[in-house]
């Protein structure tokens, strides 16, 4: 996927013609599905981020690099199984595993109610730790929202995710920053649309991932922007960081597929950013 530009005000951003929201308010209470993220990692200052934004671009080794493929709802309401699968796609690219793009339409039909009226960040993550993901060689954008995949497909090529963790607490922002630093990916909403975050630009500001695909919507635009922790974060639709595939064997590389090669360029004015 090539761009000569990145938009990365998500105001002036209303997405292409056709889109829909479909990201739906969190049900379960703090820590009801996984553990709190306040237990499992040390919260870094303003300046401890700082310092560690820098250290990890000296090394050349950030989640930005990792961004193979930009999935594309393609009009459906399925942008919280999108971000879902987002985030393991790259988890899986850090961890230096084969690109293989994943199927969001694998997850979505288990967790909208037999209708295209959206879902919930929790559900999507739970659904994939839980059964996994399909790579999309196997199950298809064609097959709609509604057909489910069938549980032999999960057994011999699903894709699991590894462990996350509940972002919640007065310090909420504090988390998500700390997290991206630590190489999480983390799931959030606004405007009723999901979105994955996972990489710091600055002490607040950081770039996320959204399901619009190669929009250009007039001008130059692929599906990443950037956020601001001061403005842009929201509690209400949950918010979810994922760090790693498992490591009992549930990370297998799917049989019989074919591999592709990571699609994605960033833009060389936003190179810096890297």
């Amino acid at each position: 996927m090539n761009a000569s530009e990145l938009r990365t005000d998500w105001d002036l951003y209303d997405g292409p013609t056709g889109t829909k929201p479909g990201l739906l308010p969190r049900e379960s209470k703090p820590g009801e599905l996984c553990g709190l993220l306040s237990e499992k990692i040390k919260i870094l200052s303003a300046g401890e981020r700082i310092e560690l934004i820098h250290e990890r671009k000296d090394k050349g080794r950030n989640m930005l690099s990792c961004l193979d493929d930009i999935l594309d709802q393609n009009g459906y309401g399925s942008c919280a199984s999108e971000e879902a699968v987002q985030a393991c796609m790259m988890i899986r690219a850090f961890q230096g595993l084969k690109h293989i793009k994943l199927s969001p339409q694998s997850v979505y039909p288990f967790v909208n109610g037999g209708r295209d009226n959206g879902s919930n960040i929790e559900a999507n993550w739970t659904r994939i730790r839980e059964f996994g993901v399909l790579p999309m060689e196997v199950w298809p954008r064609g097959n709609g929202y509604r057909k489910q995949p069938p549980q032999e497909l999960f057994d011999e090529f699903g894709v699991k995710s590894g462990e996350f963790y509940d972002v919640v607490g007065s310090d909420y922002k504090e988390q998500m920053a700390t997290a991206m630093l630590l190489n999480y990916v983390v799931g959030y909403g606004r405007r009723g649309h999901a979105l994955a975050g996972f990489e710091m630009i600055d002490a607040y500001r950081f770039w996320f991932a959204q399901s619009y695909g190669n929009w250009n919507g007039g001008g130059p635009i692929i599906g990443v922007g950037i956020d601001d922790l001061r403005r842009d974060v929201y509690q209400g639709y949950g918010i979810l960081a994922l760090r790693s595939v498992r490591d009992d064997g549930t990370s297998r590389e799917p049989k019989k597929l074919s591999v592709s090669e990571p699609s994605y360029e960033i833009a060389p004015q936003y190179q810096e950013a890297v």
